[in-house]
């Protein structure tokens, strides 16, 4: 596979700790991806904890791997398999793996029975209008905040993407997604 060929890929593990073990389960996310980062194409990892006041806490680890043969590569490691084992002990319940490729992360389908990923024009055409209202709404506001401030232009672009990358994955796509879902996961459509 050429180096054009390549396809990021996100994966996402979802555990449910035992009640008591939520620091040991964090610290365990901690050293798999610690160890993840040392594999080759190991684009970055991040460690959340759901908000979810309803269920019980999860936590949530979210792999970057630049190809899916990379990703592969780690997944089926020795380090990882022996770190895999050895944290099975802090949590009562995994969720399945969620391996996306594209913008699937912003569209979570909460019904089980239906279409988990929308067709690609759709998330398209959702995800453009969202970055074009905030490009044009709360971004100018912020940037507005940040030139009273002081702070220098790199630092308000930096933060600026922040700020709109957040909103859109912790507030924004949730809800259009659910406000949406009769569009975009219909109950028979033709795949891309």
């Amino acid at each position: 596979m050429g180096k054009q060929d390549k396809i990021p890929i996100t994966t996402i593990i979802r555990v449910r700790p035992k009640e008591g073990f939520e620091k040991q389960t964090f610290d365990w996310f901690n050293s798999i991806a610690e160890s993840a980062s040392h594999f080759p194409g190991h684009l970055g990892s991040e460690i959340l904890e759901s908000c979810d006041q309803i269920k019980k806490k999860e936590l949530v680890n979210i792999f970057y791997f630049d190809s899916f043969e990379n990703l592969m590569n780690w997944e089926n490691s020795e380090d990882r398999n022996k770190q895999v084992k050895a944290g099975e002990i802090f949590f009562e319940q995994e969720k399945p793996k969620i391996q996306l490729t594209g913008l699937e992360f912003w569209f979570e389908n909460k019904d089980s029975n239906g279409n988990k990923v929308p067709i690609t024009w759709k998330m398209l055409i959702v995800t453009i209008a969202t970055i074009f209202t905030l490009l044009n709404t709360l971004i100018p506001l912020i940037q507005g905040l940040f030139i009273a401030v002081g702070l220098p232009e790199l630092l308000r672009s930096l933060l600026s993407i922040v700020i709109l990358t957040v909103t859109m994955t912790y507030f924004i796509m949730p809800h259009l997604t659910k406000l949406l879902s009769g569009w975009l996961f219909p109950g028979n459509y033709l795949k891309k």
